[in-house]
């Protein structure tokens, strides 16, 4: 997948969004008509691995439950009906709040900075021999102290990924009323 690509899912998935400390945001879209039932097995394609050592499989993990939950069963090869990728990011990010108070005679100005990680992890699905998703899921979180604490989240944060409602992905030229 071109990166281009990539960075214009993400922009359409809000991943330029606020993410706030402590919450997970999730965010999904999908094909008019996509239904996992249609579709009985997948494979995974290559994505981006992520930072941390096991975070891959601790995510592939989770992926393949929420599938075989949707009905869903690995396949190898070019049995599967899906291709399934997961793509993870993590960069720095910056806070700075001023506030000045102001009296007759005297004046005092606070900076605040915090510095946090926010950690994003997409993951797609197409049809075989398709480049464009059929469906898509976005998680982003600020990662403030360990990040053990969020990878030990990570199947809860896969699975509240699949059980968002997914927005409509609009085909090409097609506009919405």
């Amino acid at each position: 997948m071109k990166i281009k690509t990539l960075v214009a899912a993400m922009l359409v998935l809000g991943v330029v969004a606020p993410v706030w400390a402590g919450k997970t945001r999730t965010r999904a879209r999908s094909q008019p008509g996509f239904d996992f039932a249609d579709y009985p097995t997948y494979a995974w394609a290559k994505g981006t691995p992520a930072v941390y050592p096991g975070v891959e499989a601790i995510i592939a993990t989770a992926v393949e439950s929420e599938l075989a939950k949707r009905g869903l069963t690995k396949a190898e090869g070019a049995d599967a009906a899906l291709l399934v990728s997961t793509y993870t990011f993590a960069q720095g990010e910056m806070d700075v709040v001023g506030r000045s108070f102001w009296g007759a005679y005297w004046g005092v100005m606070t900076v605040n900075i915090s510095e946090f990680k926010k950690g994003v992890l997409y993951i797609k699905i197409v049809q075989r021999g398709s480049e464009e998703p059929i469906w898509q899921g976005l998680a982003g979180k600020a990662v403030n102290g360990k990040p053990e604490k969020v990878i030990a989240k990570l199947p809860a944060i896969v699975a509240s990924v699949f059980e968002t409602r997914p927005e409509l992905i609009q085909p090409p030229g097609d506009t919405a009323d």
